[in-house]
This record gives structure tokens, C-alpha cells and sequence, in this order.
């Protein structure tokens, strides 16, 4: 993550130089790929994700959530854009893929630095055994709740009204 963070405060500076009042710099395609390949990043986020389907993206919440690096990575090409915002504790890291898919990456200011003695004996202290870390999956079972059949909502219909509407009024000109 050190790499990415000096790559990022690098494309900052330059930015800087280059217009002295903005507040959004630009960083290279490749660099944010290559970072997401490797995991240098706190949180990757859908902003958002549009298709020609209105009600169907209004019932998906536009696509927004939590994505993973390789999902965002895998997209990357040459159309798309990429840009540093500088927020109180960390980057954000915008990525525009096209017009109707933008994410947002957030990385910290500095690299999370872990004693190499300390990594170590974590590392020896794990269990391999999975019958030893038991009681610890049964606790994280026992906390999901599992929804009944009088819980689950049923889709609201109303959204496609007008598609069902417009597809009826098509097939009577087509008959006509």
C-alpha cells in the first residue's frame, strides 16, 4: 500500500503544480489498476451503475455497494478516468468507467506499518484446524437471522407499470 500511497501523493503534487486551486487531481489508469490488483485499498464502492431500465435500477438501488479491487480492475480500459479528492482521513480514489458506472476508492494517508516479529507470531498462533475454531462459527451462525416467508416483501409491480403498458400498446399497432 506504501507504493500506491507515494504514487498518489506524487500525482498530488503534480497536480498541484499544474493548477494551484484545484481540489481534484488526476491519477493514471494503470497505477489504480495495478493497486487494485494488489489490495492496496481500505473500501471499494459502486457509486453508482445505470442501464436503459429505469425501474429496474431504481429497484437494485442503482447499483450501489461494496465491490471488490478485481471487479473494478477488470473494467479498467482505455476510456477510463481517474481522479484524486482529498477528504479529512483519507484519499478517495474516483474512477470513472464510463458515464454510467462510477466507483469510489478510499485509501489511507499512511500505510498501516506491522512489526515483522509481531506477523510472525500471529501467524504461528492461528489454527489450522478447523474443529478448533468451532465455537466461533457456531456464535457467527447463531447471529444471522434467517428471513420467514410472511417477512420477505414482495416486489413492488408498480415500478413497471409503463414498461407492461407500453409493450401492450405496441403489440395492438403491430396487430392493426
Amino acid at each position: 500500500m506504501k507504493k500506491f500511497i507515494n504514487s498518489i501523493e506524487k500525482a498530488v503534487e503534480n497536480g498541484k503544480k499544474k493548477k494551484l486551486n484545484s481540489s481534484i487531481y488526476t491519477i493514471r489508469r494503470d497505477i489504480v489498476k495495478r493497486a487494485l490488483e494488489r489490495g492496496a485499498y481500505n473500501k471499494a464502492i459502486c457509486t453508482g451503475r445505470y442501464t436503459d431500465d429505469y425501474a429496474w435500477d431504481a429497484a437494485n438501488n442503482y447499483g450501489k455497494g461494496t465491490v471488490s479491487g478485481k471487479t473494478i480492475a477488470d473494467k479498467i480500459s482505455g476510456g477510463t478516468s481517474c481522479w484524486i479528492k482529498i477528504k479529512e482521513d483519507h484519499y478517495l480514489i474516483v474512477v470513472h468507467i464510463h458515464s454510467n458506472l462510477s466507483y469510489d476508492i478510499t485509501v489511507p494517508f499512511k500505510a498501516e506499518e506491522k512489526n515483522s516479529k509481531q506477523e510472525a507470531t500471529e501467524h504461528s498462533n492461528k489454527v489450522s484446524d478447523p474443529a478448533v475454531n468451532l465455537p466461533q462459527t457456531k456464535e457467527v451462525v447463531s447471529n444471522i437471522s434467517i428471513n420467514t416467508v410472511e417477512e420477505i416483501e414482495e416486489p413492488d409491480l408498480s415500478l413497471y407499470s409503463n414498461v407492461i403498458d407500453a409493450r401492450e400498446r405496441f403489440a395492438k399497432r403491430a396487430l392493426a
